[in-house]
């Protein structure tokens, strides 16, 4: 199980490494949100796929919830920083709740 947090636009990514747990946000998975999250989502890995030097996750969203209805978020890629990449992708067209996530990690 993971959290993928939907971060401020405006997040630094060197903000990441002192980055504090949100005081009020109890994901059913038990898993880490951060303070600053505009929303997040919980997802349950369904299956592993090793692609060579990365594993592929493919999960499915299970909920989440939107902490900050008014801002606007931002993918960050922190790769320049030697950290691992992660990527989500939602089906188009499906209910929120059957949505599904793949995430890489290097």
């Amino acid at each position: 199980a993971f959290v993928l947090n939907l971060l401020p636009e405006d997040t630094d990514p060197a903000a990441l490494e002192r980055a504090e747990r949100h005081p009020k946000a109890k994901p059913g998975n038990g898993c880490l949100v951060l303070k600053d999250s505009n929303a997040y989502v919980e997802c349950t890995v369904t299956k592993a796929l090793n692609a060579g030097d990365c594993t592929i996750l493919y999960a499915t969203v299970v909920g989440g919830k939107v902490l900050k209805a008014n801002d606007l978020t931002q993918l960050i890629s922190v790769v320049q920083q030697g950290k691992p990449v992660v990527a989500m992708a939602a089906a188009g067209g499906a209910p929120a709740h059957s949505w599904s996530a793949a995430a890489a990690s290097a």
